[in-house]
C-alpha cells in the first residue's frame, strides 16, 4: 500500500488536518467541542485542574506511515491498494 494523503477530519467542526512528511506531527484543537487535559487518579481518568484545553486528535507519518491518536476524528487518508498492513504502525 502507498500513502497518497495522510489526513483526518474533526467530526464536530469538520476541520481537516494533514501530515505532509515523515514525523510531521499535526494536532487539532477543536473550538466547537474542546478537549481538556486529563490524568489518571487510581482507576479513574479525571480532568487536570485547572482545566486546560488541549488537542483533540493528531495525525503523523506523512507518506511514510499512518499514526493517529485522540478522539473525535474521521480518517480521510487516501491510499493505493495493496498489502493492507504495509503502511500501518
Amino acid at each position: 500500500m502507498t500513502i497518497i494523503r495522510n489526513s483526518a477530519a474533526c467530526v464536530y467542526c469538520k476541520t481537516e488536518i494533514e501530515s505532509k512528511h515523515r514525523h510531521d506531527f499535526v494536532t487539532h484543537t477543536c473550538e466547537t467541542h474542546p478537549a481538556y487535559e486529563r490524568m489518571w487518579v487510581g482507576d479513574s481518568c479525571v480532568y487536570r485542574e485547572p482545566k486546560v484545553q488541549t488537542w483533540n486528535f493528531f495525525v503523523d507519518g506523512g507518506k511514510s506511515y499512518l499514526r493517529r491518536g485522540g478522539e473525535g476524528f474521521k480518517d480521510t487518508s487516501i491510499l493505493t491498494k495493496g498489502d493492507p498492513d504495509s503502511a500501518l504502525h
